[in-house]
């Protein structure tokens, strides 16, 4: 929760925090604790923290949070708080005290952990410290790991927040909690032996993935739980996702020793039973078994000759398959520590673009020297070509276009060769159509526009065929379908072949509203549509005025709103709504005289704001060419329109300010046939403007 000031007031020391309108999982769970576990839904959740909030203003909850079941809000929410336990643990703090009535939910679906009253140094990190004596029980025992409860301070780390999340979260799917209340020498053996219920058992709703990874998280082996509350987050994330999930359930074997370890004398009795029911018949039939193999020695030891040979072929298979399991193994983990970080969790970091250049030129480099020993592993291919098409993309995002297209190019050229050895495989097809398009929006932004429409449109006909053969439940292809016709639309325009732009963008319109509508507003689909508008808008601009215009630039800006609303700090989806705002600007602009409503005050509103956002979007990423020429664009359309409003002063604050972008963008090798009238612009109305005053 953020500390908004801090002071003093005669004397007294305060801090001003965010007034939070929402309720603890302990009250939520209070509300619905007589229903049946199995018929609740996200809906349900929802409805209960609104009631205790009792907030007349409630803003709206996001559906892909409660629009589902019981269990995925309940995944949701606890992926939020594991979030913000590995934040904690990065600064090396452990919570200690985490458990129901220390988590609370907002009315628009956020996670708080509070309560850190209870927190000391983390020992993993190598601070050591605490705020208690050595071996004093800390935090509310059913959500105690059994490490705490036997008062083992000098072993508590993160997996013991992690295993106090993870009874959270048990709670939260049977609604009962896993070991009973109260502090009672019952629930302390039972939480230091294992000994509780499957989830499933209460609420048979709750699937075996969600069910196993919860009990991993609070496997009573610290060994067993997951190792951080970053893998606990990244397993939540795979169960919503429906991807394969991490965590492992306890063996049988695992099983059977614990229930020995904690019923020592029965086990014993088991154990000495069998053998009295079973050994007597067994030795008569052991001696039987020798009588036998007197009788055939001779014809035994041909076939232990040839066992052995089977045997010896067996080891030396398996030994291969274990080698290319360790191989696929290293491969998965260059490409979560390298690829996935460099092109996703860095995606929206503010002034992380050179960093994810740089993981990613490792990962290629990893994937180089493989090649030099396995120059044709389709694994390590397809994984370099992927690491290709990211490095593209983000040498795009600074301004390289060359470098650009050079990666695109070598990406595409490999998985043509996959596609040519393998030819069914829809994950190469998939990729190559993604590739093509990177790559028409790299030519394009090079000046070839014929050569961008053609990449663009074999990216289109690849993907559409894809769409007939895949089976696409999550709507992923479709939205990359949407997004190659949004391109190939603008590009269309620019060649002004009007009537094929005009039946792209209404191909891609047609399908992102469907999509928007078959997943509930999931925002990853809204951004699809917003992106659509734009488009469209751009494209209406040329053929039916700016009226028609305006009508898409703010459909497009509602839905970003709504985006924003689930992904508050992505910056790129920033950058395309202040983009929007300058091109309502430029449409409201030409409208002026057609209608008062866009006149003076609309106009320089629209225009402030998509300043505003700009700058705010360039300060957090300087590094990104895109934004800076986006500011530029916008400075000098506002001073131009101040010129003839004769507000000359204030033109030439802006005329100045763009004249600086441009010339820091020539500076660094990026001026283009489109900057230099700018430039020449931004002089002509210093020349005026002067000549004004």
């Amino acid at each position: 929760m953020p500390i908004y000031a801090v002071g003093e007031t005669d004397g007294v020391p305060y801090f001003a925090m965010e007034r939070v309108a929402g309720c603890t999982l302990a009250e939520l769970l209070d509300e619905v604790k007589d229903r049946e576990p199995s018929s609740l839904t996200g809906a349900d959740m929802s409805a209960a923290i609104a009631k205790h909030a009792q907030e007349a203003d409630a803003p709206a909850t996001p559906a892909y949070l409660f629009g589902g079941s019981w269990e995925e809000a309940s995944l949701h929410l606890v992926r939020q708080v594991a979030d913000a336990m590995h934040h904690a643990h990065r600064r090396g703090v452990l919570h200690r005290d985490i458990k129901p009535s220390n988590v609370m939910v907002t009315l628009d679906g956020r996670a708080m952990l509070l309560d850190f009253g209870l927190s000391s140094a983390n020992s993993d990190s190598g601070k050591g410290g605490s705020l208690t004596r050595t071996g004093a029980l800390l935090g509310s025992m059913p959500y105690m790991s059994p490490e705490q409860t036997r008062g083992e301070s000098h072993l508590l780390a993160v997996r013991s927040d992690v295993y106090a999340l993870g009874v959270t979260l048990y709670e939260l799917l049977a609604l009962h909690p896993a070991f009973g209340s109260g502090s009672s020498p019952e629930t302390v053996t039972a939480i230091q032996q294992g000994q509780r219920k499957p989830p499933q058992q209460l609420n048979p709703s709750v699937s075996w993935e969600a069910e196993t990874v919860c009990l991993t998280a609070m496997d009573h082996d610290p060994a067993r739980r997951d190792a951080s509350a970053v893998d606990l987050h990244r397993d939540l994330g795979n169960v919503l996702e429906h991807r394969p999930i991490e965590a492992r359930r306890a063996s049988a074997w695992l099983r059977t020793r614990r229930w020995a370890q904690r019923h020592p004398t029965l086990s014993v009795a088991c154990l000495l039973g069998a053998i009295l029911v079973i050994g007597g018949p067994s030795l008569v039939a052991w001696q039987q078994h020798e009588a036998r193999a007197a009788l055939q020695v001779q014809n035994e030891r041909i076939q232990n000759d040839s066992q052995t040979i089977l045997e010896q072929n067996a080891e030396i298979s398996a030994q291969s398959e274990q080698v290319l399991r360790q191989f696929d193994l290293a491969l998965e983990t260059v490409d979560s520590m390298l690829t996935r970080v460099g092109a996703d969790i860095l995606a929206d970091v503010p002034q992380m673009t050179v960093v994810r250049r740089q993981l990613l030129g490792e990962a290629l480099d990893f994937y180089r020297r493989l090649l030099d020993e396995q120059a044709d592993n389709p694994s390590v291919l397809a994984r370099m070509a992927h690491a290709l098409h990211l490095e593209g993309e983000v040498l795009g995002l600074m301004g390289d276009i060359q470098l650009a297209e050079q990666s695109q190019l070598r990406a595409i050229k490999i998985l043509e060769q996959l596609l040519a050895d393998d030819p069914g495989n829809l994950a190469h097809s998939a990729e190559l159509a993604l590739g093509l398009r990177k790559l028409g929006a790299s030519t394009f932004e090079a000046g070839r526009l014929s050569n961008a429409i053609d990449l663009t449109a074999r990216a289109a006909d690849a993907q559409r065929v894809l769409l007939g053969e895949a089976d696409d439940v999550d709507g992923a292809q479709r939205s990359q379908f949407v997004l190659t016709l949004v391109n190939l639309g603008s590009m269309q325009n620019a060649a002004e072949r009007m009537t094929e732009s005009a039946e792209s963008f209404a191909q891609a319109l047609s399908l992102a509203r469907t999509m928007a509508a078959e997943f509930n507003d999931d925002p990853r689909h809204l951004t699809v549509l917003a992106r659509a508008l734009t488009g469209a808008g751009k494209n209406a601009e040329s053929a039916q005025g700016s009226a028609a215009a305006a009508l898409y630039y703010t459909d497009a800006l509602d839905v970003y709103d709504r985006c924003l609303q689930a992904f508050p700090g992505h910056a790129s989806m920033r950058a395309e709504q202040a983009n929007v705002w300058c091109l309502l600007a430029f449409t409201c602009l030409q409208m002026a005289e057609l209608n008062n409503e866009y006149k003076r005050g609309p106009i320089e509103n629209r225009y402030r704001e998509a300043l505003i956002r700009q700058t705010v979007l360039l300060d957090l990423n300087p590094e990104l060419a895109g934004l800076e020429a986006d500011l530029a664009n916008t400075a000098i359309s506002f001073a131009s329109w101040l010129v003839d409003e004769f507000r000359a002063e204030e033109a030439l604050e802006f005329a100045d300010q763009a004249h600086e972008y441009y010339l820091a963008q020539q500076n660094r090798g990026l001026v283009n046939s489109v900057t230099i009238p700018l430039l020449d612009e931004c002089v002509r109305i210093r020349q005026l403007v002067a000549g004004a005053l």
